[in-house]
């Protein structure tokens, strides 16, 4: 669960113990049951257990699906996946995302393309 103390927000397990010692500005819970962790700006991902699975070190996150995130650096995006590999590089200007066919459309440099991964 998410609790908060002197405006700073931590993980907090069942039995009590604060599994995010450092605390963050914010902690939201996603609608993939992950953790969105907001500290000075910048985002990170947190699975349900309360580990961080993605460093808080982007611009911005998007949950594409429970174990699938958009990523912004530097004003480009890119995909990594739970298990931190990754799917995009960082390099495209936008990334839409079709989770029925799961594909992606992305735009770099005026082009844009779809990319099918497997």
């Amino acid at each position: 669960c998410i609790v908060s103390e002197k405006g700073k927000h931590y993980l907090m397990d069942n039995t009590g113990k604060i599994l995010t010692p450092d605390g963050y500005t914010s902690i939201t819970l996603t609608a993939g049951g992950n953790y969105l962790l907001a500290k000075n700006n910048l985002k990170g991902i947190a699975n349900a257990q309360g580990k961080e699975i993605i460093s808080v070190r982007y611009q911005n996150i998007v949950e594409l699906s429970p174990s699938l995130f958009k990523v912004t650096e530097n004003d480009l995006e890119g995909v990594i996946d739970a298990d931190r590999k990754i799917i995009l590089h960082i390099k495209y200007h936008a990334i839409k995302y079709n989770c029925a066919t799961k594909e992606f459309l992305t735009a770099e440099e005026g082009m844009r393309r779809i990319v099918t991964i497997k």
